[in-house]
């Protein structure tokens, strides 16, 4: 499976188990709250009916059609007590208008007027009005010990209107996190989740080995095009030395020498891939030379050292178009430029200069010093060298001859030495993988 695709599956279990954590962990905290006030309502609705009742079949029986209790009829109070110890009841009352007419717990009550805008509306629209309370109000506060309290109001009607109301404190259920039903609803909802992983697990799967088909073909044609890319790259590079216009190997020294002074910089691989193919493609423009220019061992003219001098531009053109062989487009545009701003073609100046034009520039000219060419000896290391810290400030970066002043003799004999040994295909097509990834997600 490939890394990306790997990546991918991991990725699918951490944030899927982390959601269904979650998930059951949330319906832990507010599934037992939800069942708590679902049990509540349905314990309204129950209370309400049977209150209902109960005020129809009793309390009605003992009321006159002017709100007051019927003079001498029997068995009031033991109807009254058979109605308080119904149920969970901790209070009951009758209303007249806004006076108590009749108080179980609070006798004191009786004949008191108190405002209350729940008895208000019940009396009005004739309806039953019942709410969950905690007692504080002037007329229930010696309830306030009693916690969580359905209060309800239920008229009394003689001929269709009014004539009192049934006012009940009944006690509300308490609240059990680990009663049967709230266990049970939690333990299905919690299943809800772990379900739904388990479908979207068994289809992530198809997912991911469908991807890693698709993505083991994409891996072949990509290193098929890196492999194109790397021949491409030499073969230009061969056809720049037939033309005689570099010396032979000039791009696998530049190339090499290249990774050590990245190395020493710190460069990043996206950097190192950059000065790496640039090292291939910097003079690519000088094929557009005629081999007049290219092949005069006289000293040149001013109007061919122009013609000669726009092989950067030449070669910028060439893969400015290319998806990747335009990461390079700056070195090959700019690393004739000098840090007098002296250079050509645009005569940029310090900063100005491409960060990895300024390198390369440093190690294209060293390889020059370093070899024999038709108009001039080769120099020894050191000599090569001393040319380049005297060109320090002037043509090139002081900070980076200062760092390429570090390459040492053993370093580039260990380079020349091996040039042959190394294997110079990996090196470029490691350098235009680390590209590719750049510019397409793989």
């Amino acid at each position: 499976m490939s890394e990306f695709v790997n990546k991918l599956q991991k990725r699918f279990y951490r944030r899927t188990f982390v959601f269904v954590l979650s998930f059951t962990i949330l319906f832990l905290m507010v599934l037992p709250v939800i069942v708590y006030f679902v049990e509540l309502s349905g314990n309204k609705h129950k209370i309400i009916e049977r209150l209902d009742k109960l005020t129809r079949l009793e309390l009605a029986n003992i009321m006159d059609e002017k709100g007051e209790f019927k003079p001498n009829y029997p068995l009031i109070e033991d109807s009254i007590n058979d109605l308080y110890n119904y149920g969970d009841i901790v209070d009951f009352r009758i209303w007249v208008g806004n006076k108590i007419l009749y108080s179980f717990a609070n006798k004191s009550f009786i004949g008191r007027k108190f405002i209350n805008e729940e008895l208000i509306e019940s009396i009005k629209k004739n309806k039953i009005i019942s709410e969950y309370v905690k007692p504080g109000k002037n007329e229930n506060y010696y309830l306030s010990d009693k916690g969580l309290l359905l209060e309800t109001y239920i008229p009394i009607t003689k001929s269709g209107k009014v004539v009192a109301v049934a006012e009940y404190y009944t006690v509300a259920p308490k609240l059990f996190l680990l009663g049967p039903q709230t266990f049970a609803v939690i333990l299905f909802a919690s299943l809800i989740p772990f379900i739904v992983y388990v479908i979207l697990y068994r289809e992530f799967k198809n997912a991911i080995k469908t991807l890693d088909n698709f993505d083991n073909k994409l891996k072949v044609s990509y290193d098929k095009l890196g492999i194109s890319y790397s021949n491409s790259i030499k073969s230009l590079s061969k056809v720049l030395e037939m033309k005689d216009v570099e010396t032979e190997g000039h791009a696998e020294r530049v190339a090499l020498i290249s990774l050590n002074i990245a190395n020493k910089l710190k460069l990043n691989s996206y950097e190192t891939g950059q000065i790496v193919i640039g090292a291939y493609l910097h003079d690519i423009g000088k094929i557009s030379v005629p081999d007049s220019i290219i092949l005069k061992n006289e000293a040149l003219s001013d109007f061919e050292r122009k013609i000669v001098q726009k092989h950067v531009l030449m070669g910028y053109k060439l893969v400015e178009s290319d998806e990747v062989l335009s990461t390079v487009k700056d070195l090959i545009l700019y690393h004739h430029e000098k840090w007098d701003g002296t250079g050509y073609i645009h005569g940029l100046k310090g900063g100005e200069i491409p960060f990895i034009a300024r390198i390369f520039s440093i190690i294209d000219v060293f390889d020059a010093l370093v070899s024999e060419r038709p108009y001039k000896k080769a120099y020894n290391f050191n000599e090569a060298m001393d040319v380049i810290k005297s060109y320090s400030g002037s043509y090139f970066d002081p900070a980076l001859v200062e760092v390429f002043l570090t390459l040492t003799e053993n370093e580039y004999n260990d380079i020349i030495s091996n040039i042959d040994s190394v294997n110079i295909s990996n090196i470029i097509n490691s350098a235009i993988r680390v590209v590719l990834n750049s510019k397409v997600a793989i």
